[in-house]
């Protein structure tokens, strides 16, 4: 019942053995008092509500690990991804979360067929240590004791106590791909599917500077923060930037152009996803699908995040200046710089309703972002204020305030890790703001950044389905 909340110590010993020993509470740098070790699963089961005879609901695990590692002042988020409609997982995702130095912990469940479909009976969570693939198994290693490894380093075959092979097919629905695992044989009606993750991954953020992407991310074992440039593939200026909220994959569009770009964060290459009929304007995701959001002129296009395939789409009354996703509600938010009104669409790209919004001072375009459920900000580049939303009980949109920040006009405006602060462009710069409009230290203060900032947040898929605890 506990499983959750030592596949997360696992994770958590790790980074304080390779030099943030405030990642655990009790007993470092001896890691060989183990009633020391109980005290610090039975910390991080505290942060995820976790229940001596339920277990741990999966939604709670990555929040719970989230507020932990923000509590110990470590640079790192949680993203945990679960099967669902048309949401794989599949052993890519896996690998490139490895890649991506993400230190996962893998969840299967335990299945039952009722003679139409397969029905949920329990969960069970592991530290995922090693992985590699050949033409016809994968191997996946939980075993323990292995703290001295690389998360990216290859791992023998022999001794692995899960193996796995490709599962195509429905599990529950169509178009899903699932690994089927293996602990000595399945036996009777049951089957046990590896059905969703999640990981401690490094924080980052992305922002253009002089005609180049870049890269900051920061190492949670050692608060390093290092950079990477990657070149833009087109000419022109940067004119929006959007991040998967799971895989290491981030999309843009050139100022103007119709091409959406998709970038590996893992070896950082390009690849032109799909040419629109238009300019593309914004880009945003969202969804416990993870769907990719368009605006193109007064159109909204939805499509598939990770396949590019269109879902759906929908024409507005009006050109959008702005898009972001709202999570709490899964509605997207839509800003028209004419309507002077901000509207709610549900995942179908059905209308909710519109509300007015205040003038925001400043020049350029409008930034709206989604600093938690039901909470909304707005303003405009070089403007040192933006204004406050919130989300109603009825779900309406309401104006709750104002922010000035303390420095000055700023552009780049970014929500933080976990929803708590703004990251935003002060005189080339990227500096950090609390929700009071201070100014307050991050990791990636003082590094250039450009008109266009992205910076990665904590999310999961994982919903409050009864049926998925560990």
């Amino acid at each position: 019942m506990f499983c959750f909340p030592t596949a997360a110590a696992n994770w958590l010993y790790f980074i304080a053995h390779h030099g943030k020993q405030s990642a655990v509470l009790f007993g470092m740098p001896d890691m060989t008092l183990y009633g020391l070790v109980t005290s610090n699963i039975a910390t991080m089961a505290n942060y995820m509500n976790t229940d001596p005879v339920d277990g741990t609901g999966y939604g709670d695990a990555v929040d719970g690990l989230a507020a932990l590692l923000d509590d110990r002042d470590i640079p790192a988020i949680v993203i945990g991804r679960r099967f669902d409609d048309d949401v794989a997982i599949q052993f890519s995702h896996l690998r490139d979360t490895v890649k991506a130095d993400g230190l996962v912990s893998f969840c299967y469940g335990r299945y039952q067929w009722d003679g139409e479909q397969w029905d949920r009976l329990s969960g069970h969570c592991l530290s995922l240590v090693g992985l590699m693939r050949s033409d016809e198994k994968i191997v996946v290693d939980a075993r323990p004791g292995r703290l001295e490894r690389q998360p990216h380093d290859p791992i023998p075959p022999q001794g692995s106590i899960v193996l796995g092979r490709p599962q195509d097919g429905d599990l529950r629905r169509e178009h899903t791909t699932l690994l089927q695992l293996f602990q000595g044989g399945d036996a009777g009606p049951t089957k046990r599917f590896l059905d969703s993750y999640f990981a401690i991954k490094p924080w980052f953020a992305l922002t253009n500077v002089d005609k180049t992407l870049v890269h900051y991310f920061s190492m949670p074992w050692n608060g390093a923060t290092q950079s990477l440039q990657v070149p833009l593939p087109f000419e022109g200026e940067l004119q929006d930037l959007a991040l998967h909220p799971t895989l290491p994959v981030a999309v843009c569009c050139e100022s103007g152009g119709r091409d959406l770009w998709q970038l590996d964060l893992t070896d950082h290459t390009w690849r032109r996803r799909l040419t629109a009929g238009e300019p593309i304007d914004r880009l945003t995701y969202g969804g416990f699908r993870q769907r990719l959001f368009l605006a193109v002129r007064r159109t909204i296009i939805v499509l598939d995040g990770e396949a590019a395939t269109e879902r759906g789409r929908r024409e507005l009354p009006f050109d959008v200046d702005a898009l972001a996703f709202d999570e709490g509600s899964q509605d997207l938010l839509v800003v028209g710089s004419d309507a002077g009104r901000i509207f709610r669409l549900d995942r179908d790209l059905r209308l909710l309703d519109g509300e007015e919004i205040p003038s925001a001072p400043g020049r350029g375009n409008l930034r709206l972002v989604v600093t938690g459920p039901g909470s909304v900000v707005i303003g405009r580049e070089r403007s040192d204020e933006v204004f406050t939303l919130s989300r109603g009980s009825a779900g309406r949109i309401r104006q709750v305030g104002h922010l000035r920040f303390e420095a000055g006009a700023a552009t780049g405006l970014a929500a933080g890790a976990h929803g708590d602060r703004l990251h935003v462009a002060l005189g080339g710069s990227l500096a950090t703001i609390d929700l009071l409009g201070r100014v307050v230290p991050s990791s990636f203060d003082g590094r250039p950044v450009g008109p266009v900032l992205r910076v990665a947040r904590s999310w999961h898929n994982f919903g409050i389905d009864p049926s998925w605890r560990g």
